[in-house]
Order: C-alpha cells, then structure tokens, then sequence
C-alpha cells in the first residue's frame, strides 16, 4: 500500500527538489508550496504508526526507512503527545483531500480518524488541557460538527481548567497543567479557544467565548509605551501580576477566536501591523531569521490569527518571508527525514524538545492555512 501511494505522490512532488533549494529573494509560488507539502505529507505517511496514531516519541526509532535518524519528542513521554500530534496531522490531510476515497491519503485518514475518535474518552478522563483542544478541534471536522455526550462533556471539562479573577470570579484565561494554576498561559488559551472556534453553534462554547470576550481588557498591557498582549496573566496574593513577555502570535490567534476585530479594538491595529512587519517588541519568534531557525508553534498560532485580516497591506509580503523560511528549511536528504522539518536548539520551550514530527504537522498546517491566503 505504502508503494502505491508513494507511486501516485511522485508526479505531485516532482518539483520539490527546486522548491526546497529557492533563494531567500525568490517566494514560492502556489505550485512549489503545493509540492512541499505534499512531500511532507508523504514524510508523515510514512512514519504512521499501524493503529493510525502517529508517535512522536517512539517512531523516530521504530522507522524502517533507512538514512539519517529523526528527532523525537521528549517533552511527553506518552500517549498525550500522540493525541495531539495525530489530531494536527489528520487536519492536515483533510485539507490535502483526503475525504475522497480516491484520495492517496483517504486510507491513512480513516485509520486517524478511527484511532483518534476511540481515544476520546481517555482524552476526557485524562483532562490534558491540549489534548482536549485538538480533539474538540479536530472532532468537529470529522463528524461535521454533530456532537454527542463526549463533546458536550469535554467541553465542561475545559470550563473547569478555567482560571478566574480571585475577587471578582471573572474568567481571565486558561492555565496549562504543566505551569502554575494560578497563571494564565497565553498558548494554551489560544489553543482553547480554537476549539470552541470550531463548535461556534455549541452551547458550552458559545457561553465560554462570550464570558472571554468580556475579559480581553485584561490581556492588553502597556509596555515601553507600546500596546500589546501579555504572555501570561498571573494572580498573586496582591492581585494581577501582568507579565512583560511578548507573545504577539498567541494574541493576535486569541483575537480571531474571540471574533475581535480592528474596528472593535484599535490596539490590534499596533498588535497586528507590528507583527507582519517583523517588530521584536510585539513577538521576537516571529521576526524573519537570517539563519533558518523559527518557532513552529509561534508561526502556527499567529498564521492563525492574521487569516482574519485578509485587507492588512502587509500580510503577502510576510506570508511570503514566512513561505521562503518554511520551504528552505524543509529537509531533502535521503531516507528517513526527507520532507520533514527538524527541530533547532535556539527556542528550547516547544522548540527541539516536540521532536520531528510535530514541528512537521505544525509547519504543514501553516503552509496551509497561508496558502488558503492567496484565494481572494
């Protein structure tokens, strides 16, 4: 079956060998993306595990194909990485057609699918807050948005990760299980509310979005007279503590989910434009490298959020710098890695430690996404 579909790929990614070798002065166009990802889809294809999961930690290992070994992921050593990293994989191969049954991907989109709805209820028992997130996410693409008992429950399940203000009760954010309670984590927040972003009819999501959405002044600080988002929102014992960081790309992801626009908030004019012209003082990750590192996680979040403003003047020219980084970073070596994206050392959190294969998925789906950008 894998030489088959590895047969059907090959007219598709004839030109990839020129795409992945593009200058930094030439963009890539529609064609050279499209034969990009569709190696690195086949890279992924290729290292899914028999169950229908991919696994980031272990497969890199287990990979038969022969050549220069993978990363693998060594922030969670089990099956919660899998449930993530599988749910942003089998997004990107919907996208790619894979709901035709003629579709090369159709069979390893079923078997995603399958793994991935039977791991619901571990997913809801197990409360990870990222793990619900991508499942909600991608659940809702499987089944066209019809949910059952599980959806409703997980959807009270991240009510209950929710961290609130201690003197008045209001709904500040999310915290993430892996940093303090009493903090709001600004990408988990953002992957929470991409989540309820894909059950917008949803009762639970609706009363969860509108409660967020009268809390947004509390994300928007000043700094260096400058307005822009914090990455964390901390409650201390005299009172909110508002973290200096930047995390421009979270923020401008939370301002779509929660339907904010320029006309509604004039600070996400500064936030936005300040973003696409590469400013380290909205979010360092997102500034062009020269050196051909980057923040996969970063990207993913503020290609999200800049996909509601299609009128920015700026938005091609960054999407195009985004494209020629993504596309001459893109692994072409023989053997295993060939298609992939390898993680780099510079951004330890949620850098070299997700491993591969998810800095893989999350490239994929960017790519995706911007590509979307050139529909008018």
């Amino acid at each position: 079956m894998l030489r088959h579909m590895i047969m059907i790929l090959i007219a598709i990614i004839g030109g990839v060998f020129h795409a992945v070798l593009v200058s930094a002065e030439e963009a890539p166009d529609a064609t050279r993306i499209d034969g990009v990802i569709a190696a690195g889809l086949l890279f992924l294809l290729r290292h899914q595990d028999p169950e229908g999961c991919w696994r980031p930690v272990t497969a890199p290992a287990a990979s038969p194909l022969p050549g220069p070994r993978i990363r693998p992921s060594t922030e969670q050593n089990h099956w919660q990485t899998e449930v993530v990293v599988t749910a942003i994989i089998l997004r990107c191969l919907l996208r790619a057609g894979a709901a035709d049954s003629q579709s090369p991907f159709h069979r390893a989109a079923v078997r995603a699918a399958d793994w991935l709805e039977a791991k619901g209820p571990q997913v809801l028992e197990n409360k990870h807050l990222f793990m619900m997130s991508t499942w909600l996410e991608t659940i809702a693409l499987i089944n066209n948005r019809e949910h059952g008992p599980l959806v409703d429950s997980m959807l009270q399940r991240m009510q209950e990760r929710v961290l609130r203000h201690p003197d008045t009760g209001q709904m500040l954010g999310w915290f993430y299980e892996f940093t303090n309670a009493r903090t709001v984590d600004f990408p988990a927040t953002a992957w929470a509310l991409r989540a309820l972003e894909a059950w917008p009819d949803h009762a639970g999501s609706v009363a969860l979005r509108n409660e967020i959405a009268q809390s947004q002044a509390f994300m928007w600080i000043a700094g260096d007279d400058l307005p822009r988002l914090p990455h964390r929102i901390r409650i201390t014992d005299d009172g909110l503590y508002h973290g200096p960081q930047q995390a421009g790309g979270y923020g401008i992801s939370i301002m779509r989910s929660l339907g904010v626009t320029v006309a509604d908030e004039p600070r996400l004019v500064q936030l936005r434009d300040g973003i696409l012209a590469g400013d380290a003082r909205f979010d360092f990750r997102l500034v062009p490298p020269h050196d051909g590192r980057f923040h996969a996680m970063a990207i993913h979040s503020a290609v999200h959020g800049l996909g509601a403003h299609h009128d920015a003047v700026q938005r091609s020219a960054w999407a195009d710098a985004m494209r020629t980084i993504l596309v001459s970073t893109q692994e072409i070596s023989a053997g295993s890695p060939h298609g992939s994206w390898t993680a780099v050392d510079k951004y330890r959190f949620r850098g070299s430690r997700i491993g591969d294969i998810f800095i893989t998925a999350l490239v994929l789906e960017s790519l995706q996404w911007m590509e979307q950008w050139r529909t008018p």
